[in-house]
Parts: C-alpha cells; sequence; structure tokens
C-alpha cells in the first residue's frame, strides 16, 4: 500500500546550493510523494553568490556544467538542434516502466528480439510545430534514454553498461522551447536517472543561454 505525503507552503522557503552556487526562492503550491514518485508544482527564483575566491567559481561553473550535461533540459535541448547522438543521448521505446524484475545478464539486443523494446528514429518521436512554433516529444509508450557519458557498473543491461531515464508522457505528447523549456507542465513523468534529479542539482531556466 502506497502513502502519499502531501505538502504546500504559503510563505516562500529558501535553499543555498553551496555546490552549484544559488541561493534559490521556492513558491511551492502543492507536493506528493510516495517515495518512489514524486509530483510537485512550485515557481523558482535564482540569486547568484558571490564566490570567496578564483577556485570557487571555477568549481561552481564546473559543477553547473555538469549538473545540466545529464540533465532531462540538456536532452530536449539536443533534440531541438539536432544533436541527439553528440550529446551522448541513445532513444529507445519501451514496454516496461517498472524494471527491477528483469532478469540479470540481460541485453538490448535480446529485449528487441523479444519486442519489448525498439530503437527510436527522432521522426518517430519528434517534430516542430511550424503553426505553434514549438518543439514536440511524442510517444505513446515510455521512452528509455541511456545517457552513455555516465557509466553504470551496476546495469542491467551487458550490452548498455550506462545510465538511463524513463520518461514518460501521460497524453502522449510534451511541447518546448529551443531552449529546452517546457511549455505546458505536468505532461510528462520522469523517472530512473532524471526521476531523481531533484533541487540539488536545479539550474535557472536560462541557464546556458545567458553569460555565465
Amino acid at each position: 500500500m502506497k502513502i502519499n505525503v502531501v505538502a504546500s507552503a504559503e510563505e516562500p522557503f529558501y535553499i543555498q546550493n553551496n555546490a552549484l552556487g544559488y541561493k534559490m526562492t521556492l513558491q511551492m503550491s502543492l507536493f506528493i510523494s510516495n517515495g518512489i514518485e514524486t509530483y510537485f508544482t512550485i515557481d523558482k527564483f535564482f540569486e547568484k553568490l558571490q564566490p570567496a575566491s578564483e577556485e570557487q567559481k571555477i568549481l561552481w561553473e564546473t559543477n553547473r556544467k555538469k549538473a545540466y550535461q545529464n540533465s532531462f533540459r540538456s536532452f530536449l535541448v539536443s533534440l531541438s538542434h539536432n544533436n541527439v547522438q553528440e550529446a551522448c543521448f541513445v532513444i529507445f521505446k519501451t514496454n516496461h516502466l517498472n524494471r527491477k524484475f528483469i532478469a540479470n545478464n540481460n541485453t538490448i539486443g535480446k529485449e528487441i528480439a523479444y519486442q519489448n523494446i525498439s530503437k527510436c528514429d527522432l521522426e518517430d518521436i519528434f517534430f516542430y510545430d511550424e503553426t505553434n512554433e514549438e518543439y514536440v516529444l511524442h510517444s505513446d509508450k515510455p521512452l528509455m534514454i541511456f545517457l552513455t557519458d555516465i557509466p553504470d557498473y551496476q546495469n542491467i543491461y551487458l550490452d548498455y553498461p550506462y545510465k538511463y531515464a524513463t520518461v514518460v508522457l501521460p497524453n502522449s505528447s510534451m511541447s518546448f522551447t529551443k531552449n529546452g523549456w517546457i511549455l505546458k507542465p505536468n505532461r510528462v513523468s520522469l523517472h530512473d536517472y532524471w526521476g531523481n534529479e531533484g533541487f540539488s542539482v536545479l539550474l535557472p531556466d536560462d541557464y546556458g543561454t545567458e553569460s555565465e
């Protein structure tokens, strides 16, 4: 039996991230979590901290780039720029959402042969909507995205020893901008690697489009 923890806050609260060099002001209207899946509606504002030294400035810049490089937003940007492969993402459609009970010594090749997984071409899941001037990610099945620049030594697939994330689109599609900003929130559910993304790697929406 899953028990939901539900919270809200009338007043904003603050988080200082000393690893990325930001002070965040958060206004949370709703938070629901059962320990496995988390949903929240939140407005966020960022203020850059002043580094105490040049070394700290360089460290913050390095940590920000690392947090962005492997993020869901970075994946969306790679779609809009048509450089998914260069950004080290490999995309599959899958029939599985919960992968805990998949046997050891499995391979993506076997999963493809059993028709549990299929590799995606971009035109199968992504297009540019010229009428609304927005990008659209769409799929009627969960998308399994491997981050091939992050090794996973406890992987469940021998031929893909990388971290992976699972993206579920409850309404079969979601729209976003060229800079990876989701235009219609609450139309995407993130699991596995991106499902563990939290406040510790949160970046401003304009990160990557401004001069850092």
